[in-house]
């Protein structure tokens, strides 16, 4: 997102919104250097709402926009800045001024004051009865682009007369303009002007520079206005050199030098007179000689005042002048006789016969009409009229009801600017059927235009504007709200959990559409445009990712998916406890000869029964142990059990044990009784008898009721502990265990403890 950077346009109050409590912002005219220009409409009245200017004093670059729409200084301004802010301030309150006292005259052609609003949010306003109507300099511009020429004679005098009307009606009350120039003539759809802009008609001294300061354009400032020494300098002379260079640029399409390089060089003055610019084909003589006049550097060589002006420019020509321009326009008609014979000789040439007596004939009918004239007698006239002539007719009807100013006026550009939300899709603009790349369009007074604009992951936007509606918004704005789109998910088994998730600038954030599962599948409901993939959860199944994908407006799609089941190992059934291979223990009895299974509840269940006072204990000891490696699934209750086999070692010691008959085991009986016996006579009666072990005897010769525990570690390992009846079977499940883990495994030591 782009920073928001505090311009001064930033600070403008928003179109839409209220003004003074009275008003209603239609439009923001102006964003100049005291302030900003509105287009409003009163509220009071809604069966009556009338159209004015506000103008608001808030100075460029010197204060910002505070609460309740309050003008605030900005903070830490230097001397300059400061000294600006009030010479800005001065000249503001001085147009103010100037208009009240001219809105207590009758003038048409100057611009109507309605109310001065002082002290309103710390500032000052000005309402102004609002004109319809363009700048002369963008009357000049768009006649530019339809190839018109330099304004006539007659358009000339139709705006410059009203104007130096209006101009002696000010200077009767003291006032003058000094700031007369395209900008500040607004032309009306009659084709008059009507004076504007008068806030370069305030000069003042400025105690701090110990100068006069006023406002002027260097292009139409006259050579008084450029340095003022003394305020009296500065009169009605002053606004006719201005008017002097309007009417310049408005014959030439160009301006003069600039006073103040004609008033460095006198002598020298770059300054090309009119009369010698082969102007007299164009214009008057008598509008030639007044203009060069009125442009004098030296005051006392112009014109007194704006009626002498006037009545310059209206003077008769001079006869010398106009035999040079009769001479001249003779030998043009000379020319274009000429020319217009050629021509009619090369048309007739190449006319065929029929079309030649169809002419001779038309000829001929309109001599007959002529003579019927002459003779007032009223000859039947008949004509036929074709389509293409009615349609010329037509045009030039209409053309002949409107003035060529009301023509320009009545056709402007407007822009549309579309706003959308994702910037995805391609936005076509169609304009009464025309399509507009750019969203640049004319209009025309009396028109209506039908706005369609169609992005396919957006809802289309159907909308009618009239002319009036779009001069008041030259700016049309539209946001474009995202579409709906649908998806059919089959395959799916019922109580499937569907996540789906929006891809964002590389991240994923989950929401929520709305599914519906009917018919065997599931409908989903999602905004068009978007970035988006699911996933699909289900007990016993595997989790499945889909890709991303983004559907159309309007559009619907139908995916079809398969979940796979998970990889599941069953249970043995003669396991029914799993246990951790560490709570196991064998155990052999010696007077039973049973092994048993030890679980962590501490209970003990029979794995290998004796019959007859014999049994064999198996070459492999098959334990389901649970493998810590493999985790559980989600929503999978159920643990997968792996069985590791642990091989028995053949010593000669266990396969005498375990494969002996149950003589064997009785002899062994007879012998350990000895030695108990043995052991007991060497043994103090006072003290506890001693065991003693025999060097070729069994380990479990003396271990009834006990058990052997040893400790067997590897390199880098913990150490592991396996406990059996009989010592060499502990150490070999030691020894087993170890390996399993690591390399290098050897016993550290063995235990005989009571069971």
């Amino acid at each position: 997102m782009k920073n928001s950077i505090n311009t001064h346009l930033s600070f403008a109050l928003q179109v839409g919104s209220r003004i003074l409590d009275k008003y209603r912002i239609l439009k923001i005219l102006n964003n100049t250097q005291f302030g900003f220009d509105y287009l409003v409409e009163s509220i009071d009245d809604e069966s009556d709402k009338r159209i004015y200017i506000i103008k608001e004093f808030f100075p460029k670059d010197c204060v910002i926009r505070g609460a309740k729409n309050k003008m605030l200084l900005k903070a830490a301004l230097n001397t300059e800045e400061l000294l600006n802010f009030n010479f800005l301030r001065k000249l503001f309150h001085g147009e103010a001024k100037n208009l009240a006292k001219i809105s207590n005259t009758v003038q048409t052609n100057i611009v109507q004051l309605i109310e001065v609003l002082e002290n309103k949010n710390n500032t000052t306003y000005m309402i102004i009865l609002y004109e319809e109507g363009i700048s002369l300099q963008e009357y000049l511009e768009k006649r530019k682009k339809r190839g018109q020429r330099a304004l006539s004679n007659e358009e000339i005098y139709q705006i410059i007369n009203p104007l130096l009307d209006a101009l002696e009606s000010i200077y009767k009350l003291g006032i003058h303009h000094l700031g007369i120039k395209p900008e500040n003539i607004l032309i009306r759809k009659n084709g008059t002007p009507l004076l504007i802009g008068f806030h370069s008609s305030t000069i003042y001294f400025d105690e701090y520079s110990k100068n006069y300061r006023n406002l002027t354009t260097p292009e139409y400032a006259s050579p008084e206005q450029i340095a003022v020494e003394n305020i009296s300098e500065v009169d009605t002379r002053s606004d006719i050199y201005s008017m002097g260079v309007l009417l310049y640029y408005l014959m030439t399409d160009r301006l003069p030098p600039k006073a103040e390089e004609r008033e460095k060089s006198r002598k020298d003055d770059p300054y090309v007179s009119l009369l010698k610019q082969e102007l007299l084909f164009e214009y008057d003589s008598s509008l030639l000689i007044a203009v060069d006049k009125a442009l004098s550097v030296s005051k006392k060589y112009r014109f007194k005042d704006p009626n002498h002006f006037k009545n310059a420019i209206l003077t008769k020509k001079s006869t010398g002048n106009l035999s040079v321009k009769k001479e001249r326009k003779f030998i043009w008609y000379i020319v274009g006789l000429i020319v217009s014979i050629i021509v009619l000789f090369i048309y007739f040439s190449s006319q065929k016969p029929s079309e030649v007596l169809e002419s001779k004939s038309s000829s001929m009918h309109n001599k007959t009409v002529k003579s019927a004239k002459n003779l007032d007698i009223e000859a039947p006239i008949q004509k036929v009229v074709t389509k293409q002539d009615t349609s010329k007719n037509s045009v030039s009807k209409k053309e002949q009801e409107e003035s060529p100013v009301e023509r320009i006026i009545n056709e402007t550009n407007i822009q549309i600017d579309v706003k959308l939300p994702l910037p995805v899709g391609e936005t076509i603009i169609h304009v009464n059927g025309k399509e507009y790349s750019d969203g640049n369009m004319r209009i025309q007074k009396g028109e209506s235009y039908e706005i369609s604009i169609e992005n396919p992951y957006y809802q289309p936007l159907n909308i009618k504007r009239s002319f009036d509606e779009l001069l008041a918004f030259p700016m049309q704005s539209f946001i474009l709200i995202l579409g709906k789109s649908k998806m059919y998910l089959d395959g799916l088994l019922p109580d499937t959990q569907i996540k789906v998730y929006k891809v964002e600038a590389n991240q994923r954030k989950e929401f929520n559409p709305e599914i519906i599962y009917k018919n065997g599948m599931y409908e989903m409901i999602l905004p068009s445009g978007i970035k988006f993939y699911m996933v699909f959860d289900k007990v016993m199944y595997k989790s499945q990712k889909t890709d991303i994908m983004n559907l159309e407006h309007g559009k619907a799609l139908t995916l079809t998916y398969n979940l796979e089941k998970k990889d599941i190992v069953t249970i043995p059934k003669e396991i029914f406890v799993p246990v951790s291979e560490k709570n196991i223990t064998l155990e052999k009895n010696t007077s039973s000869h049973e092994v048993h299974v030890e679980t962590k509840t501490g209970e003990k269940k029979k794995e290998v029964k004796s019959e007859n006072n014999t049994r064999t204990m198996p070459k492999e000891v098959s334990i389901p142990i649970i493998d810590k490696n493999i985790i559980s699934e989600k929503n999978d209750s159920t643990q997968r059990i792996i069985d590791r086999v642990i091989e028995a070692e053949k010593t000669d010691e266990t396969t005498k044990e375990f494969n002996s008959t149950s003589t064997q085991e009785n002899i062994a009986k007879k012998s350990i009784s000895k030695d108990k016996k043995s052991v007991k006579k060497n043994v103090p009666k006072k003290k506890k008898p001693r065991k003693v072990q025999k060097k070729n005897e069994p380990a479990t010769s003396n271990t009834s009721g006990h058990v052997w525990y040893c400790n067997a570690k590897a390199i880098g390992t913990q150490k592991v502990s396996a406990k059996h009846a009989d010592k060499s079977v502990a150490e070999q499940l030691a020894l087993k265990e170890c390996n399993r883990r690591g390399s290098g495994c050897k016993i550290l030591n063995c235990f005989l403890l009571r069971n």
